[in-house]
């Protein structure tokens, strides 16, 4: 039975509405979430629902709720994050009318339309398929469908199932059992202790990404400027943690309209000026946000000095209302790829000195610190030995560079890597291929090719050269391909549009860059 159009209204969400949505998700979504593996607290289901609640509209029957629809509709790509329909409404077409309705709508605006479902949730899948939505990807838990064609222009010629081999060059090529151990490595080093992981996005820039951590037990995430949280936070991610400094009227009335939609979001302040700005623009707004004191431990960048100068400053933040106080970060970047073990583990333990006595000096002037946040894929398990860390912030760890490869070793495998073609061969021991100066990053040296017995260097934006010992019997010909292992991984991430996900040479996800060129 079908309804009729007559029937079925739509109004905006609001906060009265939290309790019905509560319970629709119970009745709805429960059973799914069991049966996919997924343990969610009623604080992560009211989380979960309280999420772009501006987006959110109330499904009407008869003037009656009935369900949720909420679309995030951002430039050229929407999500449709949720969509739930009460049981005894279900099976009269009224989800599928909903969804037709806004993939009108974006084809009419040009958007691409993303969404998620549970690997349980059989009939909702099959419904999407039918509508034309294809896989772009999944995890254990789920799921991602995409119907359109999105602003990142993923090709079309390439779809989830095709071979490796079927991929134009040069590709940002994913070895997902790779990722998978290097995600499980980290996040399993530190489950069952005090010390959570918050994993830093401005490495990965994905939210596809971002939900996978999330899932293998990350405690919210980090990004280190203002459109990385835009984009994260649009996606429904929302304990994001802004680990750079945010200064300038233009960033600040951003900021606030982020604040006006997402009460979890965080930022670090060094000094009482930054915070002024901060406070006035937020007031303003009548809006609120919870600060960690960004403290230098030895990285001599950003950051507030230890002792008196953090304590003068954390006075400073108790007399303003807008600003609330909960934790501390001091991020000791100069010691991530310190190769003498010795002297890293040492000057470690000293930044950690700075940084933990600082947060005990602050509890005892009596300010609220929850969170003690630091370290980085380099130092993160020097870092959690300390009493009073309470997070880490690795980012690399997922596909790891050649550059930490030199110094954490066997402990994470190099998971991404850049697909080049052989385009010459004009002397003997050099091959050119068709990755340069835009497909590599070279602020940490050349890439490393897969194979070995090879060395790589640029040789303009589209050209780079393979050189090896011509008695080695290396063989190379026109058309064949090779993979070059980043030395950078963040700087060559930024370069590309998509992630190619493969297993077994099959592609298994095609992942937008979404947070691509956002350093604003």
């Amino acid at each position: 039975m079908q309804e009729s159009d007559d029937s079925i209204e739509r109004r905006a969400a609001t906060e009265a509405d939290v309790p019905f949505l509560l319970e629709l998700r119970r009745q709805t979504m429960a059973e799914h979430l069991r049966a996919s593996g997924v343990e969610q607290s009623d604080a992560e289901s009211e989380q979960r629902v309280r999420a772009r609640l501006d987006c959110a509209e109330i499904v009407l029957r008869h003037g009656a709720p009935i369900g949720l629809f909420k679309a995030v509709r951002d430039g050229s790509d929407w999500t449709l994050m949720q969509i739930q329909i009460a049981p005894g409404h279900q099976g009269r077409g009224i989800g599928a009318a909903l969804i037709r309705a806004l993939l009108l709508e974006a084809q009419q605006a040009g958007a691409a339309l993303r969404l998620s479902v549970l690997r349980a949730n059989l009939p909702a899948l099959r419904l999407y398929q039918r509508l034309g939505f294809r896989s772009i990807g999944e995890t254990p838990h789920s799921f991602y469908l995409l119907r359109g064609r999105p602003s990142e222009a993923l090709p079309r010629t390439i779809v989830v199932g095709d071979p490796a081999s079927a991929l134009d060059t040069p590709a940002l090529l994913v070895d997902l059992p790779l990722m998978e151990r290097n995600i499980e490595r980290m996040l399993g080093r530190f489950r069952g202790t005090a010390v959570q992981v918050r994993p830093h996005l401005k490495t990965v820039k994905s939210p596809l990404l971002a939900r996978r951590l999330l899932e293998a037990g990350a405690r919210g995430v980090c990004v280190a400027k203002l459109s990385e949280a835009e984009v994260m936070l649009a996606a429904g991610i929302e304990d994001v943690l802004i680990t750079s400094e945010i200064a300038g009227s233009a960033k600040l009335a951003r900021l606030v309209a982020l604040l006006e939609r997402h009460h979890e979001l965080k930022l670090v302040v060094d000094s009482a000026q930054a915070a002024d700005a901060l406070e006035r623009a937020l007031c303003a707004a009548e809006c609120r946000v919870d600060v960690l004191i960004d403290l230098d431990v030895g990285q001599r960048r950003c950051g507030v000095l230890p002792g008196a100068p953090a304590l003068a400053l954390a006075r400073h933040l108790s007399q303003l209302s807008c600003l609330h106080l909960v934790g501390i970060q001091g991020y000791e970047g100069h010691l991530q790829q310190l190769g003498d073990v010795e002297a890293q583990a040492r000057e470690c333990e000293r930044a950690m000195q700075r940084l933990t006595d600082t947060a005990r000096a602050l509890r005892g002037a009596g300010h609220r610190i929850d969170i003690v946040s630091t370290g980085g894929t380099g130092t993160a398990e020097l870092c959690a030995r300390h009493d009073g860390v309470t997070e880490v912030q690795p980012g690399s760890f997922v596909f790891l560079d050649t550059s930490y490869r030199s110094i954490v070793g066997a402990a994470y495998e190099c998971a991404l890597s850049v697909l080049a073609t052989v385009i010459s061969r004009p002397r003997a021991g050099e091959a050119v291929v068709d990755a340069g100066l835009k497909s590599l990053s070279t602020d940490s040296g050349p890439a490393a090719p897969k194979q070995a017995g090879m060395t790589y260097r640029p040789a303009g934006d589209e050209h780079g050269i393979l050189s090896w010992q011509p008695a080695s019997g290396t063989e190379l010909q026109v058309g064949d391909r090779v993979e070059l292992l980043p030395s950078h991984i963040d700087t060559t991430i930024n370069l590309h549009d998509v992630y190619y996900a493969q297993r077994n040479q099959v592609i298994e996800g095609i992942w937008p860059v979404l947070a691509r060129g956002k350093v604003q």
